[in-house]
């Protein structure tokens, strides 16, 4: 009785979400979160001076963050158009070193900016800009972040055959204990 329970819940948890099971997709190298710098004060990173080329066949979930200083804000250019810029809290802690070194570390601390976007099935160039830059200094760097979403209806697929195991299960009690 127990593992039915179990496959039941664990199929109405898959059919009643959208957006589980992230995997890293290519922005450039591995697929990891990709580090990026820029030096000078506002304007385009430096590192990689030419940005990032996504391909994707699928949908993608874009995470940008900022690194080590609370205080820089970032836009993020798809194709030449501006479709994100990264939300800052505004704080007395503006240029505070935060000693993230990871983007979990750095998405997860809430003084840092950051923001996200869904992009559908394509080919895009990515383009960092630095807004505003950390008090007390004229350099940055943060984290960007391309991951699949699964489309609802395959996880739709695979939540109502875990409910029929479920149920088939029960079935099958039921009659033994009977």
């Amino acid at each position: 009785m127990k593992h039915w329970k179990r496959l039941l819940v664990a199929g109405v948890l898959l059919i009643s979400t959208n957006q589980a099971w992230a995997l890293p997709v290519t922005l450039t190298g591995d697929g990891s979160a990709q580090l990026f710098e820029f030096t000078g004060g506002t304007g385009p990173i430096d590192t990689p001076l030419d940005g990032y080329t996504l391909t994707t066949s699928s949908s993608v979930l874009i995470e940008l963050t900022d690194r080590r200083a609370i205080g820089d804000i970032y836009t993020l250019y798809v194709n030449g158009a501006t479709l994100l810029t990264t939300s800052a809290t505004l704080s007395s802690m503006n240029g505070a070193a935060t000693g993230a070194e990871t983007f979990s570390q750095a998405w997860n601390n809430a003084y840092l900016s950051k923001g996200s976007l869904y992009l559908g099935p394509g080919t895009y160039k990515l383009d960092i800009k630095a807004i505003a830059v950390a008090q007390g200094y004229d350099y940055g760097s943060g984290y960007i972040r391309a991951t699949n979403v699964p489309e609802p209806s395959t996880l739709l697929m695979l939540g109502a055959g875990i409910l029929g195991l479920g149920l088939f299960q029960y079935r099958k009690w039921s009659k033994t204990n009977s």
